[in-house]
């Protein structure tokens, strides 16, 4: 099938990072050609696609490495992407994802050419760790408002107050009220029926140690990265 595809072939994999994707990558290189496009969009550590990047145009390939943001959402209505890496690639399928993008409320596709290598990677490791940040922010004063005897409903109202100032709203706050909202048919709190244990994709852990080898303090960030491996050890919790 790639060896069918009109030249230059563009090929856009999603697969689980590491080696599947360099599997994927190896198996396309058998019929790619000089100037022949390969972009990988899956949750890749920027370092390694930095390193594709590097062997591909060496061997006349052309990459770009490029993080995906939305979920379910932007499944629906369009993610925000992160490209990096040869740039001439960007200029190419750049109509295509930006097509394909979410677009923000003046119009503007929700992409950013972010630089040679692993960049997009980059830049989409540290959007997710400021999300792994803000989400134990909230859930820390979730705990301290139950601590105080608050239930679900009135934690939410004092979330509430908090966007309504203005300077904290944000998709994290609200997806927060939604979830401490939540209810069963039967009027039970759908928190309350959740298992406490949270995985994780490995983009806070290394935007973490990154952090931690340029000498950056990033607190908020490493508690976090903490606290969801310290729910991965429920026997000992119990």
């Amino acid at each position: 099938f790639a060896a069918s595809l009109k030249k230059p072939r563009r090929a856009f994999i999603l697969v689980q990072a590491g080696a599947a994707t360099d599997s994927t990558i190896e198996q396309l290189k058998v019929v790619f050609e000089n100037d022949d496009i390969i972009i990988d969009t899956g949750n890749a550590n920027f370092k390694d696609q930095s390193r594709r990047a590097a062997q591909l145009e060496s061997q006349g390939l052309r990459f770009l490495g490029m993080g995906i943001s939305g979920g379910e959402e932007g499944a629906r209505k369009g993610p925000a992407f992160f490209p990096g890496g040869t740039p001439s690639v960007w200029e190419e399928v750049r109509p295509i994802v930006e097509a394909a993008s979410a677009k923000a409320e003046d119009g503007r596709p929700c992409v950013t050419f972010n630089g040679k290598g692993g960049a997009g990677s980059c830049v989409k490791m540290y959007h997710n760790a400021g999300e792994y940040a803000i989400l134990q922010i909230w859930g820390e004063a979730y705990s301290a408002l139950q601590a105080l005897g608050f239930n679900n409903d009135q934690v939410a109202d004092v979330f509430e107050s908090w966007k309504a100032d203005g300077f904290l709203k944000s998709y994290m706050l609200d997806i927060s009220i939604a979830a401490c909202r939540a209810k069963e048919p039967a009027g039970n709190y759908l928190s309350e029926k959740v298992k406490d244990c949270i995985g994780s994709k490995g983009t806070g852990l290394w935007s973490a140690q990154e952090a931690l080898e340029v000498g950056v303090p990033a607190p908020s960030l490493n508690m976090a990265v903490i606290s969801r491996q310290m729910t991965m050890c429920k026997d000992e919790r119990a």
